[in-house]
């Protein structure tokens, strides 16, 4: 279709990109908002193409290195309140998700899973509140990344000691 007429609807857009704006402090109240011009149209690539599996379609075979993969799979109260919009649609799906991703698509093809985390995608990958403490309320920021990084080296290193079964 010429237009965008899936999900998410433009006002869940909308209500998302302005809860944000007040969460970070930048907008005091959404109420005094009187007027939005808001539009969603689809990107200049294959519409519903995930960029990370074309690539991987693409490249994913000239890989010659052992991949590994670390699932992010939040608890709902676990889950920045800059997320919760789109975990819960994609709640709807599957509640396994980061707010980004189902448990699922994270899965990269063939890898080494070194397993699930309580914590969403933002929140394992940057430590927001440390680096950007204005943005610090759209993010849950406890998880344990030492303790991420540490476990990830110990089944690394295993599962390159290990003959391979590829």
């Amino acid at each position: 279709p010429a237009h965008h007429v899936a999900r998410p609807d433009v006002d869940n857009l909308a209500k998302a990109v302005l809860d944000a704006l007040v969460g970070i402090g930048l907008l005091q109240d959404d109420r005094w908002v009187r007027l939005l011009l808001v539009t969603k149209q689809y990107a200049n690539t294959t519409p519903g193409c995930d960029v990370r599996l074309a690539w991987w379609r693409e490249y994913g075979t000239q890989i010659r290195v052992p991949v590994f993969t670390l699932v992010a799979a939040p608890r709902p109260q676990n889950v920045s309140p800059g997320m919760r919009s789109t975990y819960r649609w994609l709640a709807r799906i599957d509640p396994r998700n980061d707010g980004r991703l189902l448990w699922f698509d994270q899965v990269v093809p063939g890898s080494h899973l070194l397993g699930y985390a309580n914590a969403d995608h933002w929140t394992i990958a940057i430590p927001v509140t440390e680096a950007l403490p204005r943005f610090g309320v759209l993010f849950q920021d406890g998880a344990p990344r030492t303790a991420l990084v540490e476990g990830a080296i110990e089944v690394v290193d295993y599962s390159l000691r290990s003959p391979s079964p590829r």
